[in-house]
């Protein structure tokens, strides 16, 4: 009797283990798919179940744990509206990704600009500017309020705009200094009634480098600091109404690049530039016929050389401030005369 239970048993087990192996789920099952209308032991799970999903792939609405879904909390996948953690995205909050945010109306004047630019406020506070056009002259824009106006001061050569420097006078309008850069000349241009009065100031050499201009609070008129090329000299150019005069400041050493002019209240004008011989910063002051000379920061040592790419203002109670550079340490300086 034993033996016949056991291999009854023994039978039954195998029947089962090789139901097992074939993989049936129910009678007549033949695939591993469950399906919701069988109605066999196979345990069901609806496609579209509330799980916390994982380590799954085939979800859109979830917890966003390894999945590649649209509408996330952004971690690991490659999402366009987003909290932007490590993605490339176009509107985010800019953290780690590579998007062009657009410069404000107005911030760019023009795409055509070779350089020598330069810069002044009018009473408004709106900006008067001139530069050199690529591949052309002259030009000078202002701002409206509501866009750039633009128009060309100089067209004769194609160099003409070369270290342009512009001041505006009491009624707001430009007056200008530039080199024309062909044949060297200092050049002066303002409008007039047929558009603009374009004049050459001193084509005695090469002249009209690093040049810089001012009008003189007691007459109004411009004076144009420049460097002469040809002779390493410094030069200045006064207007009287008239006519315009030239006349060297300093000549005692290859000296006048990098100028900067201001006007003290009282007329007295202040200049500030480069000694290349000496390396070093000076400063002249004075007027047309009557010049002093000093030397503000001197080089002493064969590495040292003061002076370069200045910039000279003169504020409201006369004091005198010179911004260049100690290329020997790579730093700006400033010095004052009070």
């Amino acid at each position: 009797m034993f033996p016949m239970r056991w291999s009854m048993i023994a039978a039954a087990l195998c029947l089962a283990l090789a139901l097992l192996v074939c993989g049936c789920g129910g009678e007549g099952d033949d695939e591993t798919t469950v399906r919701p209308d069988d109605d066999d032991d196979d345990t069901y799970v609806p496609p579209d179940d509330d799980d916390d999903d994982t380590g799954d792939d085939d979800d859109t609405l979830d917890d966003d744990t390894g999945d590649d879904d649209t509408l996330d909390d952004d971690t690991l996948d490659d999402d366009t509206i987003d909290d932007d953690t490590g993605d490339d995205d176009t509107t985010d909050d800019d953290t780690g990704d590579d998007d062009t945010v657009p410069l404000p109306a107005g911030m760019i004047v023009t795409d055509h600009v070779e350089g020598y630019t330069d810069l002044q406020l009018d009473g408004e506070g709106r900006p008067h500017l001139v530069y050199k056009e690529k591949n052309g002259g002259l030009w000078y824009g202002r701002w409206t309020g509501a866009e750039w106006e633009l128009e060309e001061v100089d067209g004769s050569t194609s160099k003409a705009g070369w270290y342009a420097a512009i001041v505006l006078d009491g009624d707001d309008a430009p007056h200008i200094a530039y080199q024309e850069g062909r044949d060297k000349k200092l050049k002066f241009a303002t409008p007039d009634a047929d558009g603009w009065s374009v004049v050459v100031v001193d084509e005695s050499a090469e002249v009209g480098s690093w040049c810089d201009i001012a009008l003189s609070p007691t007459t109004g008129y411009p004076l144009i600091s420049y460097y002469d090329e040809t002779n390493g000299d410094l030069k200045v150019a006064a207007f009287d109404g008239a006519a315009w005069a030239s006349e060297t400041v300093d000549s005692a050493t290859d000296c006048g690049a990098f100028t900067a002019l201001d006007f003290a209240s009282d007329g007295t004008a202040w200049i500030a530039y480069y000694d290349a011989e000496l390396r070093s910063l000076k400063v002249a002051s004075g007027e047309p016929g009557d010049w002093t000379v000093a030397t503000v920061d001197a080089a002493t040592g064969e590495d040292e050389d003061r002076g370069r790419w200045t910039s000279l203002a003169v504020d409201a109670l006369d004091n005198v401030h010179v911004a260049y550079q100690d290329a020997e340490i790579g730093r700006a300086s400033c010095r004052e005369r009070v």
